[in-house]
């Protein structure tokens, strides 16, 4: 099972979503929450800082994990841990990983191709 670790970052009453490239390997060109997968014997929390600094350029404190949900189908086995960031520090840079992002109220996203992580949140 691959571990992955997200952040789940709301401002405003709006979810940061950052659309994946068409290039990814998995789950191209849908909106997903920030975040990726453990490295070996990397911490969920320690997973969720790396991955948000490499993927937006913020420096965040993971907070509490709040949620931990499986994903399964003919293809992935994924546990995701889900994590609201108490403190996020810097300006928004996306990685190559990413074409774009925006900032969405829970019924806006209901109308993006999500990721299954996004979708298992809510």
């Amino acid at each position: 099972m691959i571990k992955i670790s997200k952040a789940v970052i709301k401002k405003n009453n709006k979810y940061l979503v950052l659309k994946r490239a068409p290039h990814s390997k998995s789950f191209p060109g849908t909106w997903d929450f920030v975040g990726g997968k453990h490295d070996p014997e990397e911490t969920p929390e320690a997973s969720v800082v790396r991955e948000t600094e490499e993927e937006t350029s913020y420096k965040i404190s993971p907070g509490e994990k709040i949620k931990k949900e499986e994903y399964h189908d003919e293809e992935y086995n994924l546990l995701f841990y889900y994590f609201i960031p108490e403190k996020i520090i810097g300006e928004l840079k996306l990685s190559s990983d990413h074409t774009e992002f925006t900032w969405v109220s829970k019924e806006e996203l209901e109308k993006l191709d999500l990721h299954p992580s996004v979708k298992l949140f809510f």
